[in-house]
């Protein structure tokens, strides 16, 4: 073995023998990158991985919606839920002002869900009526404001086509300005 060498096991054991006595920082931790400064040792949060981007089924990025389109329109069920929970919030205030008692916002929720989830499918068809015609109009509403945000959009690419062929240079010269060939010539 050379001077100012060590083997390959001494330092696997002078490694061991720093684990065990919780001095060795590890590798990656200890490391210098190429201008000689010492990186420093990664935080849990600088740890977590990326998060991934939501995808759809085609998979086309999920993203937040543009800002001017319409809401959704809201189902039946939606109109029904949205019902029934003012008055479950209602009878849950004059319980709680009477009784005092405290119950957890999370309890709540999972609770309602529950709730309106079993008086939905109680609910006779007829009762369904109401709540189906509400999501008619809601859905006749999204298709009117989807037909004006559309026009909006198209109207808008159309002008910025037309200014971005007025802003394109034109050339005197035949080469460039796109002409086949055989009308040049002639």
């Amino acid at each position: 073995m050379e001077p100012g060498r060590e083997s390959k096991e001494s330092t696997v054991g002078v490694r061991e023998k720093k684990i065990e006595a919780g001095g060795d920082k590890g590798e990656d931790e200890e490391a210098e990158d190429s201008a000689g400064r010492e990186r420093e040792a990664p935080t849990t949060k600088d740890a977590q991985p990326p998060k991934k981007q939501r995808k759809s089924r085609k998979g086309i990025p999920l993203g937040k919606k543009p800002p001017g389109m319409p809401r959704r329109p809201l189902s039946a069920y939606n109109f029904f839920f949205s019902e029934l929970r003012t008055k479950i919030l209602e009878e849950r205030r004059a319980r709680r002002a009477a009784s005092g008692e405290t119950d957890s916002d999370r309890d709540l929720f999972s609770a309602m869900g529950r709730l309106v989830g079993q008086r939905w499918k109680q609910l006779s068809p007829k009762d369904k009526e109401k709540y189906k015609a509400m999501a008619d109009q809601d859905l006749v509403r999204y298709r009117r404001e989807m037909d004006e945000y559309n026009e909006r959009i198209a109207k808008r690419n159309r002008q910025a086509s037309r200014q971005s062929t007025m802003m394109q240079p034109h050339s005197g010269l035949p080469e460039l300005s796109g002409a086949p060939r055989a009308e040049l010539d002639s």
